[in-house]
C-alpha cells in the first residue's frame, strides 16, 4: 500500500511544479509550432503526388520514404549534435522542431494524398467540363471532400505529434518527459511520471475524442 501512495504522492510535483509546467508549455509549443510549419508542405507534396507530373511525383515519393525509415529521434540527435560540426548549429528546441516538422510533414502528407485519392476522378472531370479552373476545382470541389474524408486520420496524426514530441528528451530538451525524468531523479519519486503522464492525456484525450467524431460523421455521410 505505502509504494502505491508514493505513485500518488503530490509533494514532489507541487514542489517542483515551475519545472514540470515549463516542460508541458515547451510540449504544447513544439506541437502547435511543428503543426504550423507542417501542414503547407505536406499539402503541397500530397498534391504533387496526386496530381503533378511524373518527373515531380517519383522524386517526391521517393523523398516520402527516405523520410519514413529515419526516426525522428536520430533526426534530431543529428540535427543537434552532428550538423553544427558542418553546417549551422541549432538551439535543442530548434533542433526539435525541425526534427518534428520534417517528420510531421511526411505523415501528415499521406493523410492528404490518402483523402485525395478518395474522391473520384469523376468529380475533377465533372467540374472540368464546367469550364472550372484547377485550383477553383480543388478548393471549391475537391478539397471540402477531401477535408471530411481526412478528418479523422488527420486527428490521429495530431496525437501521434504530441507523442512524437518526448523525442526532444535525446537532447536535454525540457519538454513534459524531460521535466518529469528530472524531478524524478531529484525525488526519486515516481509520482512526477505519474503527472507527466496525466498532462499527456489531457493533451490527447480531447484529440482522441474529436478522432471519433469525425469517424462518426464520416460513416454517416457515407
Amino acid at each position: 500500500m505505502t509504494r502505491l501512495l508514493a505513485y500518488l504522492d503530490p509533494t514532489p510535483v507541487w514542489q517542483f511544479r515551475s519545472l514540470l509546467l515549463e516542460g508541458l508549455a515547451n510540449t504544447v509549443a513544439l506541437a502547435l509550432c511543428t503543426l504550423v510549419l507542417a501542414i503547407p508542405p505536406a499539402l503541397a507534396i500530397a498534391l504533387g503526388r496526386r496530381h503533378g507530373p511524373a518527373w515531380l511525383a517519383t522524386p517526391l515519393t521517393g523523398l516520402v520514404w527516405l523520410a519514413r525509415s529515419v526516426p525522428a529521434v536520430m533526426l534530431v540527435v543529428f540535427i543537434y549534435l552532428a550538423l553544427p560540426f558542418v553546417g549551422p548549429a541549432f538551439s535543442a528546441f530548434a533542433s526539435t522542431l525541425i526534427a518534428l516538422t520534417v517528420a510531421q510533414t511526411v505523415y501528415f502528407s499521406e493523410v492528404f494524398r490518402g483523402a485525395l485519392a478518395a474522391i473520384g476522378q469523376g468529380q475533377w472531370d465533372a467540374a472540368h467540363s464546367l469550364g472550372m479552373a484547377p485550383l477553383h476545382i480543388l478548393a471549391r470541389v475537391i478539397g471540402p471532400q477531401a477535408a471530411v474524408v481526412g478528418a479523422a486520420p488527420f486527428a490521429s496524426s495530431l496525437v501521434l505529434l504530441v507523442q512524437n514530441t518526448s523525442i526532444a528528451s535525446a537532447i536535454a530538451l525540457t519538454d513534459l518527459t524531460q521535466a518529469a525524468l528530472a524531478v524524478q531523479n531529484m525525488t526519486t519519486q515516481p509520482s512526477p511520471l505519474v503527472a507527466a503522464g496525466l498532462g499527456y492525456l489531457a493533451i490527447i484525450l480531447p484529440l482522441v475524442r474529436l478522432t471519433r467524431r469525425w469517424e462518426r460523421r464520416v460513416a454517416r455521410a457515407f
